[in-house]
């Protein structure tokens, strides 16, 4: 994708770790979507997120998912 005034990195991306239940909330997610740059996704709120890449935030929202998972008991593969 092309650098623009919607998607100045030229990239479009959406990482999203969803619930289960009819409702499928989004319980951690980041994107760059509606024009209002990185932002995170959580609980309904949509701060804006500084990050110098999207390699970075790929990181961020593993580790989000990873304490997630652990807080909830599941077992991480890798993790102890």
């Amino acid at each position: 994708m092309e650098k623009s005034s919607a998607f100045p990195g030229g990239i479009k991306y959406a990482y999203y770790f969803i619930g289960t239940g009819p409702d499928r909330e989004i319980l951690i997610g980041y994107d760059d979507r509606h024009r209002k740059g990185n932002q995170q996704h959580f609980r309904g709120v949509e701060p804006p997120v500084g990050v110098s890449g999207v390699s970075e935030l790929a990181r961020w929202f593993g580790r989000e998912v990873s304490k997630h998972l652990q807080k909830y008991v599941i077992k991480v593969k890798g993790k102890s």
